[in-house]
């Protein structure tokens, strides 16, 4: 969110994994207050908790979301699941392409708060749909921009 121009990050939210950050209700109600979170159901019930998605977007809210449901356990970009799809075509939206180079180093999987250090960020231009877009094309797209942004354009195994 620091990388976001201060007029955005003050309207966008972030899909935040419920099973995770909010183990805990204390954890998810402070994640929610810091970092505007909004939990998103990974399994059971992601419907609705993409339905919210898309309604945040229809009133003026962009949305951060991390397009895999996970991070991975080495740190390389897995298979991108079609939630953030959904909301784009759905709401007729555009993707905004992010690479975070540095964020596996600072927070692996399994840890359970960041380290200090830096984070390059990567934007890539606006991923806009096309008529001919379904879900799953439109998430290829924003898994190509997101490999070539990271300088990988083969495709990289989840770890």
């Amino acid at each position: 969110l620091a990388a976001l121009p201060r007029r955005v990050q003050r309207r966008t939210i972030v899909a935040a994994a419920a099973d995770y950050f909010w183990k805990v209700k204390a954890v998810g109600a402070l994640t929610s207050l810091a970092l505007a979170t909004v939990p998103v159901k990974r399994r059971d019930g992601s419907r609705q908790s993409i339905e919210r998605l898309k309604e945040g977007m229809r009133r003026g809210w962009s949305v951060l979301m991390f397009p895999e449901g996970s991070r991975s356990k080495a740190g390389t970009i897995g298979r991108f699941k079609q939630g953030a799809a959904y909301v784009c075509l759905d709401t007729h939206s555009a993707a905004l392409p992010i690479y975070l180079e540095g964020a596996h180093e600072l927070m692996p999987k399994g840890a359970p708060m960041p380290k200090q250090g830096e984070v390059l960020v990567r934007f890539g231009p606006p991923i806009k749909p096309r008529p001919t877009d379904d879900y799953a094309s439109f998430t290829l797209r924003m898994e190509e921009a997101i490999l070539e942004l990271a300088g990988a354009p083969e495709r990289r195994q989840a770890g």
